[in-house]
């Protein structure tokens, strides 16, 4: 068997024992952030690979991307890829798999409650190594064609994936707390269990012998002290850029107020209001509920590729604010919409005719102290922030949470008195 590493944090010397041949294949240089491909990948039998490795760099990416072809044809004559799930980096960590037909559309989010419950030969090993695993994304396409769920959370968001690709086996599974430990058990358990067309077992039965690990060739000593000095330096660096990426993403994340729709633009306005109103909010069978003051608050979101229509986006919230509202006279209701959402920003409305939200919903928003928030002014808001941390946040929400009819941001507001 010949295995082929493509990033992953394992311990070869004790999980590929039975390996004839081990190849670390993706290669990085940190110095000029430039990445390798080992020779080796169309000859390999197995193919470890772990996407947490990935979401620090994207050079690791590209090469992977750029080689995933030699990837899907031995995976095709009978490879196993063998892949710890993990962040979706930059949208761009996953592409490679669509190559063997792994369509996932994989989304960030994190829990340890993973359930195994397929009637696949290899499922009651999975089962006994469940409480191990923890995933670190989930996929929104339920896998199809030729891979199929084989894990779930408990809101049954698929989070492991396996498929039969032509001659060869692909898993796509959680991370694992040990993943050394696990690498060992899907080679001596579960392979085995699998359609092969390699030999298994090709490498020594035992351990390499304590007295030889112990012993150093003349060298190693000081390459070792090397290697470890440039391990720590790697360590800090990596720290460093993971949380300057991670900062990054956050503010990534704020420009879904100018072009989503649906849950995406909810869970993007719900973050706006919890992280300058501090307002606990809750998805219902409306959008958004929460209280402010004292007071009952509904919001609805919306994002059309038109405007924010009277007769279904308006009439929403105000079937909400007159009838469902507990006391309609001590309420907040809101309706933030996204109008003309793949519109150019400044044909945002299109014409000197057309408006945001639908003309007719104006006067009776005013009327009855609905207010209806373009999700540009949001985003106005973030920017203003980030150049300006003593940005007075209350006297923003405070005006948000009392306007009736249209909403304009103040910048006025921003300075704290």
């Amino acid at each position: 068997m010949n295995v082929f590493i493509l990033k992953a944090d394992i311990d070869k010397d004790i999980c590929l024992i039975k390996a004839s041949k081990v190849e670390l294949g993706l290669i990085l240089n940190l110095h000029n952030n430039s990445t390798t491909m080992q020779p080796g990948i169309a000859d390999a039998d197995l193919f470890i690979c772990d996407l947490d490795m990935f979401h620090t760099y994207n050079s690791l990416i590209d090469i992977l991307n750029k080689n995933k072809h030699h990837i899907s044809k031995r995976v095709n004559n009978g490879a196993i890829l063998l892949c710890f799930a993990g962040k979706n980096h930059f949208n761009q960590a996953y592409i490679w798999l669509n190559e063997i037909g792994a369509d996932l559309n994989p989304e960030d989010s994190s829990a340890n409650d993973i359930i195994f419950n397929t009637e696949d030969v290899f499922v009651n090993e999975l089962k006994k190594e469940a409480d191990n695993f923890h995933h670190t994304v989930i996929f929104n396409n339920a896998p199809y064609g030729l891979f199929r769920s084989v894990g779930q959370n408990k809101s049954g968001n698929h989070v492991a994936a396996y498929g039969k690709v032509g001659k060869g086996h692909a898993f796509i599974l959680p991370q694992h707390k040990d993943k050394t430990k696990f690498v060992k058990n899907f080679i001596d358990n579960i392979i085995p269990k699998l359609e092969i067309t390699f030999d298994l077992d090709d490498g020594s039965k035992e351990p390499i012998p304590e007295e030889i690990t112990k012993l150093l060739v003349e060298g190693q000593t000081i390459i070792q002290e090397k290697i470890n000095k440039q391990k720590e330096t790697i360590k800090n660096e990596t720290e460093t850029l993971v949380n300057l990426e991670e900062n990054y993403n956050e503010l990534e994340q704020w420009k879904e107020l100018l072009w989503q729709t649906g849950t995406p633009l909810e869970n993007i306005v719900k973050r706006f209001f919890e992280t300058f109103g501090g307002l606990q909010l809750e998805k219902k069978d409306i959008d958004l509920v929460g209280n402010y003051e004292n007071k009952e608050l509904f919001i609805e979101v919306k994002g059309n590729k038109g405007c924010i229509d009277h007769k279904s986006d308006f009439r929403q919230i105000m079937q909400r604010k007159v009838y469902d509202a507990k006391d309609p006279q001590n309420t907040v209701a809101l309706l933030i919409g996204n109008p003309y959402r793949l519109n150019p920003l400044e044909k945002r409305p299109p014409d000197g005719d057309s408006h945001l939200f639908a003309h007719t919903s104006i006067p009776i928003a005013e009327k009855n102290n609905i207010g209806l928030i373009w999700t540009k002014e949001l985003y106005d808001i973030v920017n203003d922030f980030s150049k300006n941390p003593k940005i007075d946040k209350k006297r923003i929400i405070d005006e948000i949470m009392n306007c009736s009819g249209i909403y304009k941001y103040n910048p006025k507001l921003k300075e704290k008195q």
